[in-house]
């Protein structure tokens, strides 16, 4: 079950990518796999159509899961993260960087409403479904965010979180003075700043919802069956591009675990989302607007780089996927392995035991003021 403090792993590491691309690698490892490789067996390859097959159903069996968790980090240790940072040029936090790195993660989660299959079309429209997401440090989770019951709950500790990060204790205390002040306005704001979880309850964020819908462009105005059938389509697209420019080879078995290759044209493979995600205006508004900047840099993705991801497999699922970022570095290479890792479990999304409710009264007024 997940409690207000986490137990977890101190398995690698915060991401310095954008959500998006951590979207994006997460669909593209998840539809490949991959794993760290170990030296525990001899192993021999078999490239075969069955490789393929038995990959794309270990990923198809979390579908037929009520919950899924997927969780991203560098697995690199503090001397490794610190030496990275210091080729970034971050030199004089670098100890601080390479112990968010080594020991941070960012993580996904989903669970459907009512125990039903993720990929079920119940629980595409089960409005019971929850969510969550998080950035943790070894057993501390600073930041969370989760949707449960239809309300929506946040978790902040501003001194936790700047510490993790190497940021200065008066950053921390400035953010704190402000969630004070705002208060006055959003009364049980000032919670966050002492590291308690807060709720915009269901009641609240309806109109609060509706409100911002009013804001957009009239291009969202397509209505959720477009936004719908836009990303079926949309991941359909990314599925087949993954699909036809990917090869799947077995490497063979370490205990309980199946190990996978998959080599990945990677401009190739980049052009084709990129493709895809230009039609899914349902989605995302304006997404060919928003998203120019990945067509302009296909050009400077190598036309015959091909990236290598591991994927292990346990009782016929997926539950790891590694994918090394030394193939990405054309200078100051590294002497060691970034793997940039993915693991998925099963998970339980429940409401925090205590939160204090958001006053959102004044809201409406403060956005309009803001924009004039």
């Amino acid at each position: 079950m997940r409690n207000d403090h986490h137990k977890r792993h101190p398995v690698a590491t915060r991401l310095g990518t954008g959500a998006l691309g951590v979207a994006t690698l997460g669909l593209v490892i998840s539809a490949c796999g991959s794993s760290t490789k170990t030296s525990a067996s001899t192993k021999t390859a078999a490239s075969t159509g069955s490789a393929a097959s038995a990959l794309a159903a270990s990923i198809g069996a979390l579908g037929k899961q009520s919950s899924v968790e997927a969780r991203f980090s560098i697995a690199v240790t503090a001397t490794q993260a610190s030496d990275l940072a210091g080729k970034a040029g971050n030199t004089s936090s670098a100890a601080a960087m390479g112990k968010a790195l080594s020991t941070g993660s960012v993580f996904f989660a989903e669970q459907s409403g009512n125990g039903e299959p993720l990929d079920s079309k119940t629980a595409a429209s089960d409005s019971a479904n929850s969510y969550d997401f998080g950035i943790s440090f070894g057993s501390t989770t600073p930041l969370e965010v989760r949707y449960v019951g239809q309300a929506l709950y946040l978790h902040l500790q501003p001194s936790a979180l700047g510490a993790d990060l190497g940021e200065p204790a008066s950053s921390a205390a400035s953010l704190n003075s402000d969630l004070n002040k705002l208060n006055a306005d959003l009364p049980g704001l000032a919670t966050l700043s002492s590291g308690g979880w807060v709720e915009v309850s269901k009641s609240a964020l309806s109109p609060l919802i509706a409100d911002l819908k009013s804001l957009g462009t009239s291009s969202s105005s397509a209505g959720p069956a477009k936004s719908i059938s836009d990303l079926v389509n949309l991941r359909t697209s990314v599925l087949a591009a993954i699909k036809a420019n990917s090869t799947v080879t077995s490497i063979g078995s370490t205990g309980s675990r199946q190990e996978y290759a998959v080599a990945v044209k990677a401009r190739a493979m980049a052009s084709s989302i990129d493709t895809a995600l230009n039609g899914a205006s349902g989605v995302v508004p304006s997404v060919g607007n928003k998203l120019g900047s990945l067509s302009k840099s296909l050009a400077s993705i190598p036309a015959n780089l091909v990236v290598t991801i591991d994927a292990y497999t346990s009782a016929g699922k997926l539950v790891e996927a590694d994918v090394d970022l030394d193939q990405f570095f054309a200078t100051n290479k590294p002497s060691f392995p970034v793997p940039l890792r993915m693991t998925i479990t099963s998970t339980t999304i429940t409401a925090p035991s205590k939160a204090t409710e958001l006053n959102l009264s004044k809201l409406p007024s403060l956005v309009g003021g803001l924009l004039g």
